[in-house]
């Protein structure tokens, strides 16, 4: 099992709006089960971290296979997927990797 491990930095513009995107994923579960099944994800975790600096989306993700995981997400139709693709990037910074010990 590999894991992916990250924080982003929230935009300064978008607080509010990660919000509104969690929600919406939130509102459409069964769509997204649906994906993470599909795209063999075992454990997707994200949480919003407040620093002096500013807000962080930190992300954990368990897959067999992680690459394969960005490959199906990549070319998916499935609404919440499209959403996500192209709603986090307006709102967050560069992943920065995280070290697991």
């Amino acid at each position: 099992m590999q894991t992916f491990f990250v924080k982003y930095k929230v935009k300064d513009s978008s607080p509010e709006s990660i919000r509104e995107w969690a929600d919406f994923l939130i509102t459409h579960q069964a769509e997204v089960l649906e994906s993470l099944h599909d795209e063999g994800i075992a454990l997707e975790l994200a949480a919003l971290d407040e620093q002096a600096d500013g807000l962080y989306l930190v992300y954990v993700m368990k897959a067999a296979d992680i690459n394969k995981v960005f490959k199906a997400l990549e070319i998916s139709k499935r609404a919440v997927d499209v959403f996500h693709k192209e709603t986090l990037p307006t709102l967050l910074g560069n992943p920065q990797k995280l070290d697991i010990l």
